[in-house]
């Protein structure tokens, strides 16, 4: 894959929210897109609306917590377009924002399984392909969608947070173990986004009062993340691995 051919970019929960502003971003930007969700009907809209734009998409169903359902979605994705060039690990979950001590171990798992195994699953999967890749002449990234949650305590959303530091520590270790393959590992970290989960996260404070914490006065929209998200995968990135990039507004200044 030469660097002026096709490119393609696997996002994962991309039928909304983030994923679905990914998905449309990299469209816009000329690179074939693999919705991918365990909504059909939403990740389906999604892909519709694409093409209708003249872009490049098809969807595939993918639980990302399973093996076989990346397997199947390499395979799809192959089928389609040759190769992969950027993984986007954006599918992800929460619970309810409650004390420690009444969270679960179904809350647990929830988080740690679509989370975190997510990607473990993603890298045995797809770095195969991802070499594949390079060895053509192609750009290879993953991207690995974590949360400022990750880096600073939010109190109320434990495991959750748990998941989103490993997720982020993950990402810095297999940079620096794929580096010499020109394989780049980068993790995005929202802050509270305007997204279908954003109550989840609010537990006892009000979005008014979450909002006052961002110096720039409002919570992430999906096209921030989008953009970004795709910054890391362009060649004007090329020398950025290992990074876990804010996009919070300053919250974290």
């Amino acid at each position: 894959m030469s660097q002026d051919q096709q490119r393609v970019a696997v996002v994962t929960g991309a039928g909304s929210g983030f994923g679905a502003a990914i998905a449309r971003k990299f469209a816009k930007d000329g690179v074939a897109v693999v919705v991918c969700d365990i909504n059909d009907d939403a990740g389906k809209a999604v892909t519709d609306d694409i093409n209708a734009k003249g872009g490049k998409a098809i969807y595939v169903n993918c639980d990302v917590a399973k093996r076989e359902a990346w397997e199947r979605l390499l395979a799809e994705t192959t089928q389609k377009f040759g190769g992969v060039n950027f993984v986007i690990n954006n599918a992800g979950a929460t619970y309810k924002n409650k004390p420690v001590l009444d969270t679960t171990e179904r809350d647990f798992d929830l988080c740690f399984d679509v989370n975190m195994k997510s990607v473990f699953h993603s890298v045995h999967v797809m770095i195969p392909a991802l070499r594949e890749t390079r060895k053509r002449g192609g750009p290879a990234a993953i991207v690995n969608v974590a949360s400022t949650a990750g880096i600073m305590g939010r109190p109320g959303l434990t495991w959750y947070a748990a998941s989103k530091a490993a997720c982020i520590s993950c990402t810095k270790n297999l940079a620096i173990e794929f580096g010499p393959e020109q394989i780049r590992f980068n993790a995005i970290c929202p802050v509270f986004g305007n997204t279908g989960l954003k109550h989840m996260f609010m537990g006892e404070t009000t979005e008014d009062m979450f909002i006052k914490s961002i110096p720039l006065g409002r919570c992430s929209e999906p096209e921030d993340i989008a953009n970004s998200t795709v910054f890391l995968c362009s060649d004007e990135a090329s020398f950025l691995t290992g990074v876990a990039l804010p996009v919070d507004g300053g919250r974290l200044a």
